[in-house]
């Protein structure tokens, strides 16, 4: 089957809300999407957090998560093969891990945490809100290790002077912290750009030449929108584009914030006439 349009969708605050509750305009984007596309979706989350969330919206095949850094294909997927079987939430899936491994990544953040004078703590809360605790100079680590296997989720509390020193340790340790949310993605050699390159060349491999669509609201999701061919940018919850995005060419900004975007969505690509390279 030819695939045309590849859609790489953001999650958190893009597609459903703080709530869990889907954009209204989903049913509408359901009835939009034909055989020849593939929409998935592609967040910091986990691949089992991931497929909870895909069968809520009525949706199957790839995944793009961890913030890149694992590119999980269905048990359906008919490209080429790649990566290594798993089962992931019970399904016996396709995996294709990108970057360095959590507990490599792990010891370099101890190593960073050492390096910029930071004290280094882990917690099991995902709510957990380290600008809530007294104190600076605080790397803080979610402990969510028996799902998480390429990235890690962190939290700091530092001044000015140390978050600089932090960026440049981070860099010279070719590590990368970035805005997914209430954490940041700390990850080695991966990001969503790299995990939407991956799948579109997959299908490339089987002569097909997709539009990738992507949609995002945050600087994590930056890297997935310089890739693609059509772009856009969700607005955050006061209305404002994030500064991280606010840069980028040939963007669309739906007029509403976070998922109510989509009926704008739904409209441009409705007008739009299908992709066929």
């Amino acid at each position: 089957m030819l695939i045309h349009r590849l859609f790489l969708c953001d999650v958190d605050g893009t597609l459903i809300d703080s709530n869990g509750a889907p954009a209204p305009a989903w049913d509408r984007v359901r009835s939009l999407l034909e055989p020849t596309d593939i929409f998935a979706l592609s967040s910091s989350r986990t691949a089992a957090e991931l497929f909870t969330i895909q069968d809520s919206l009525g949706l199957s095949g790839p995944l793009v998560a961890e913030n890149g850094s694992l590119v999980v294909l269905g048990s359906e997927w008919w490209g080429a093969m790649a990566g290594s079987i798993e089962r992931v939430a019970g399904k016996p899936v396709r995996v294709v891990a990108l970057g360095s491994r959590r507990s490599q990544l792990t010891a370099m953040m101890r190593h960073v945490a050492t390096t910029c004078n930071l004290t280094i703590e882990t917690t099991v809360d995902p709510h957990f809100d380290v600008n809530a605790h007294a104190g600076r100079g605080r790397l803080v680590i979610l402990d969510d290790a028996t799902t998480r296997q390429r990235s890690l989720l962190a939290q700091v509390a530092v001044t000015r002077r140390q978050r600089d020193m932090l960026g440049r340790v981070l860099a010279a340790s070719s590590l990368s912290m970035v805005s997914g949310g209430r954490w940041e993605v700390v990850q080695s050699g991966s990001h969503k750009g790299i995990g939407a390159t991956v799948l579109r060349n997959m299908l490339h491999a089987q002569q097909c030449r997709p539009q990738l669509i992507a949609i995002g609201d945050g600087p994590n999701d930056r890297a997935m929108l310089e890739v693609a061919d059509l772009r856009f940018v969700i607005r955050r919850a006061d209305g404002t584009v994030d500064p991280a995005l606010a840069d980028l060419s040939n963007i669309h900004v739906p007029e509403e914030a976070g998922p109510a975007a989509w009926e704008e969505i739904v409209a441009v690509l409705s007008s739009q006439e299908v992709h066929h390279a």
